[in-house]
């Protein structure tokens, strides 16, 4: 598990291209969670493709954010869909859904949704906590998952660095009251690196043993972190009588359940194994390609559009970013990029083709 899929599927490998989208924020001016589905298809198959690739690739992938976008200044703000919860569930449905596929049994990918919750810092997110109000937990950050889980098909959840009221994300009791028990999520999975620091930046416990017994009550079930250090807490946990092995059993068959539905046991028999697969092709590209158009937002035309170059006339285009085409760490690798100088220039060419 841990593929980024924030714009699309995201490779660290040299020459392993994807379509890559435009970022959160853009794809959710579209309004259009049809559009965000599609997108989603595209992420999946192209996941699956690699994972034909290299086996064990990464099929429970992490995405997309679903943190409200509070504040622009805030750290991440090329990950989420904006402030307004009841949008944000739409288009992270529509992604999710996409993504996931339509079988009744089966899925493309796994959606892991991040970060659970209201992870609207960086300074310090490591051990700070977020104080809200029980209303506003549940009528705005909860509100925003809600939707992916119930109706988008996202089978998992990562909590977020930070704390809750308190309270580390990780042991949030509601991960087992409301996303599973409610929602019907079927696992939680720890941040990068995150479990340990409920000993070390919360000290919320003493002991890792502790800290994983306590995660574990309360619905998380992966400790995404040094392995070694987790197996040591959970033997240390057992021998203490601070959980049982079915407490184990539940977490790792909550996971496998994800296992069996990516058809990792039965091959020949999920459809997503078997379908022909492809990257980067003309119709991802077409897609990207109207996700990209319907992202602007015009909001008032005097007349300068459409742009219709005369004899002799020139467009002056300014600014460092111009001729830029930046990626970001949730970025895949683009076999092609044009910046707005050179879009401009390639379309000022065609004379008779006046741009709007």
């Amino acid at each position: 598990m841990g593929q980024e899929v924030a714009r699309g599927y995201v490779s660290r490998k040299e020459g392993e291209f994807s379509t890559v989208f435009p970022q959160p924020i853009g794809m959710a001016s579209t309004f259009d969670p049809c559009l965000i589905e599609d997108i989603g298809t595209v992420t999946g198959i192209e996941a699956r493709y690699y994972h034909r690739q290299h086996p064990m690739g990464y099929l429970m992938v992490w995405g997309p954010t679903v943190d409200p976008e509070r504040d622009p200044r805030w750290g991440r703000a090329e990950e989420g869909y904006g402030e307004d919860p009841f949008l944000i569930g739409e288009m992270t449905a529509g992604y999710t859904r996409g993504m996931a596929g339509d079988h009744p049994i089966y899925r493309r990918v796994i959606p892991t949704l991040k970060h659970f919750c209201a992870n609207n810092t960086e300074r310090h997110r490591g051990s700070d906590s977020s104080n809200v109000t029980p209303r506003t937990l549940h009528e705005y950050y909860y509100r925003a998952f809600e939707g992916a889980i119930v109706w988008g098909k996202a089978g998992s959840v990562m909590t977020a660095y930070n704390e809750l009221s308190g309270v580390p994300a990780c042991m949030n009791p509601d991960l087992q009251k409301v996303l599973k028990d409610q929602w019907g999520l079927d696992f939680v999975v720890t941040d990068g690196a995150d479990f340990s620091q409920n000993v070390l930046a919360h000290h919320s416990h003493t002991t890792h043993a502790e800290a994983l017994a306590t995660c574990l009550h309360n619905g998380c079930d992966i400790m995404t972190d040094n392995a070694e250090m987790v197996a040591t807490a959970a033997r240390d946990a057992l021998s203490r009588h601070l959980i049982m092995e079915q407490d184990i059993d539940r977490a790792v068959g909550n996971s496998l359940v994800g296992r069996l539905q990516l058809g990792d046991l039965d091959d020949a028999v999920c459809p997503y194994n078997t379908k022909p697969v492809e990257v980067d092709s003309p119709a991802h590209r077409l897609i990207n390609q109207t996700a990209t158009r319907e992202q602007m937002c015009l909001l008032h035309n005097n007349g300068i559009l459409p742009l219709e170059l005369l004899p002799n006339q020139s467009i002056a285009v300014i600014g460092p970013l111009s001729n830029e085409n930046y990626r970001d760490w949730y970025t895949g690798q683009f076999s092609y990029a044009t910046s707005i100088r050179n879009g401009l220039r390639k379309k000022t060419r065609r004379k008779s083709c006046p741009l709007g």
